[in-house]
């Protein structure tokens, strides 16, 4: 009737007798007899109990031994042994008490202040996990524990193992097909265990059953009200018992709030770091640093924030991205300066088509040439933001990944932040060139216009005109031709663009701007010049020219000429550029009226002295007849 385990075995290793409370475990009268007791320890258990065997057969008496018994249904007590040698008769009699619940509860709860000390210091989320894994394993006595976290591309990612055998390396990631503990768990959010892996589907079923493990139980970890990851503790041979999910369930707690607590704390960094850079691209723009510096600095900054691999500043020009500021590991690829075209399934691509930010997750199903020339460098993943300058779409601002993960989700409401500072340094900087523009065009015209005031030939006016145009249009060269009749004439030209000389004579005629002004009496540009005809479109194109804007210059009422600039690079002149050229075209018309009043001047002068000449011969003539 003793509630004590009371037993009596012989030396042989076999049990003679034992009273009733021997039901704790499970086995049946005849299991236990019929085999040795020492197969009923836990193996880790069984070195030591052999030694103590040995004590015995010496007729040393054993006091206070605990080992672990392995009842029937798998699950484990633990039990204090005192024993008392009968040499003469060749057995010993043994007293246990069962210690399994306070030795649980004071080993867990040891575990669990143990693990809570790292969190409440705020230990790396990996030590955390290591030190679970540990304890989790040595406290419910299994083979093997595992934590794993969830990703969104539905796969899950080892991040700590702990266990007698080789388990999966730490980094290895799975897919979350066919089934498992990790897939039941994600399905259902809740603890699940599995007994057998013997006809599982899957590459996760597939790795348990190569490492010999037939028994599984797994709990989520849950986070902030989503399941993060999963605890699974794993055993080859015993099955678990009911209460370990409730047990592996207080471990789990501590590692939510150890990941809750780094996730806040990374928050934190991250906000102030990038707090931090926003007022350092600020104080630049503030200071109306160069563009290439503002570029440059932004593009550092969000690469160190956002820890992708490379970043790139692009501008939309005419159908091509081109680059203007790079970070990174793709900068020698794709350096400052170069231009792809737009098009096709890319990131840049995208942007420029909705003026909205965009991403791409797969370059593999990527297309266009920008895409060609970064998945040829390994990009995996990009997200680019619009950078919106006065209501206009600017460019872009482009982050790339060369690794398999995807980029956070926030990612497009971080590169924003730059974006915005971006709109405002161009918008900064565009209004400074605007103003220095507007000096330089004021100089130009007051120069000319002195030059008119002074009454300085014809000629003078017009080389000044030609070379002060070509100086604030930046253009390739500028001439002033006049028409005559069908024909036109050059008067003037500056410039590297040798496809006018001075005096040359072309026939009007074709599509060209020359003739179009005439015709129109109005400013006209072509910005392609490959489609123009006639003597003088053909004349433009055999020296390159690829746009052309053209003024009429207006004399006393009448088309006189035209004054026109050409531009032998690919992106065309501003909108306003032929608005500008009116400006020179006016005094042109104020000029040549002078002249001509100068040249009517001198031959009525010219005509008197004549006449008066005239008459004093007649005079002379009168006299002497």
């Amino acid at each position: 009737m003793s509630p004590a385990l009371l037993a009596v075995a012989g030396f042989d290793g076999y049990l003679r007798r034992f009273n009733p409370a021997f039901d704790v475990f499970g086995y049946t009268r005849e299991e236990l007899l019929s085999r040795p007791w020492i197969e009923f320890a836990h193996p880790n258990d069984r070195e030591r109990m052999l030694e103590a065997a040995e004590s015995l057969g010496r007729g040393t008496a054993v006091v206070k031994l605990e080992n672990r018994v392995i009842c029937r249904d798998g699950s484990l007590r633990w039990v204090e042994w005192s024993t008392r040698v009968v040499p003469d008769e060749d057995l010993f009699y043994a007293a246990g008490r069962d210690v399994t619940e306070s030795r649980r509860a004071a080993e867990e709860q040891a575990a669990l202040r143990r693990v809570a000390t790292l969190v409440a210091r705020e230990a790396a989320p990996e030590a955390v996990f290591d030190a679970v894994v540990r304890e989790v394993g040595e406290v419910l006595g299994v083979d093997a524990t595992h934590v794993g976290r969830y990703e969104g591309d539905s796969t899950v990612v080892s991040v700590a193992h702990w266990g007698a055998h080789p388990g999966v390396d730490v980094g290895a990631r799975f897919p979350l097909v066919g089934d498992s503990v990790s897939v039941r768990v994600l399905r259902s959010g809740s603890s699940v265990r599995m007994d057998a892996y013997e006809d599982a589907p899957g590459v996760i079923a597939e790795t348990i059953r190569q490492m010999g493990i037939r028994f599984s139980v797994g709990v989520p970890i849950c986070v902030r009200g989503r399941t993060w990851g999963v605890m699974i503790a794993t055993s080859k041979d015993v099955p678990f018992p009911a209460e370990t999910e409730a047990r592996l369930q207080d471990f789990t707690e501590l590692v939510a709030t150890a990941i809750s607590n780094a996730s806040a704390h990374d928050e934190v960094r991250i906000l102030a770091d990038e707090q931090a850079a926003l007022r350092r691209v600020a104080t630049l723009v503030a200071k109306q640093a160069p563009q290439s510096e503002v570029f440059a600095t932004v593009a550092e900054e969000m690469g160190g924030l956002l820890a992708v691999d490379s970043v790139h500043m692009v501008r939309y020009e005419d159908g091509v991205a081109a680059v203007v500021a790079s970070w990174g590991t793709l900068t020698e690829a794709v350096p400052i300066g170069t231009r792809v075209p737009l098009g096709g399934r890319n990131v840049t691509s995208v942007v420029f088509r909705t003026g909205r930010a965009a991403r791409l997750d797969d370059y593999g199903d990527s297309s266009g040439p920008i895409a060609q020339r970064v998945a040829a460098e390994g990009v995996r993943s990009a997200v680019g933001t619009p950078i919106v300058v006065e209501g206009r779409l600017w460019g872009a601002m482009v982050a790339a990944s060369t690794h398999d993960e995807r980029l956070p989700a926030d990612t497009e409401l971080r590169i924003g932040q730059f974006t915005e500072l971006m709109a405002t340094a161009i918008a900064n900087a565009e209004a400074r060139a605007e103003v220095a523009r507007l000096a330089d065009e004021q100089a130009a015209l007051r120069r000319v216009a002195t030059l008119v005031a002074e009454g300085s030939s014809a000629a003078a006016v017009f080389d000044a005109v030609t070379r002060e145009v070509a100086a604030v249009l930046n253009a390739s060269a500028v001439s002033l031709a006049r028409y005559d009749d069908d024909m036109i004439t050059v008067v003037a030209q500056f410039g590297t663009a040798h496809h006018l000389r001075l005096g040359e004579r072309f026939a009007l005629g074709g599509t060209n701007v020359t003739t179009t002004v005439l015709l129109t009496e109005a400013t006209a540009r072509l910005d392609d010049v490959t489609t123009a005809t006639g003597p003088i479109g053909d004349a433009a194109r055999r020296a390159g020219v690829r746009s052309t804007v053209g003024t009429p210059v207006i004399v006393e009422g009448r088309t006189w000429g035209v004054l026109a600039a050409v531009w032998t690079d690919r992106e065309p002149p501003p909108d306003d550029t032929g608005q500008r050229m009116a400006g020179f075209a006016e005094l042109l018309d104020t000029a040549i009226a002078n002249a001509d009043s100068r040249d009517q001047l001198t031959a009525s002068r010219a005509r008197l002295l004549a006449a008066g000449d005239d008459a004093r011969r007649r005079v002379v003539r009168n006299l002497h007849d």
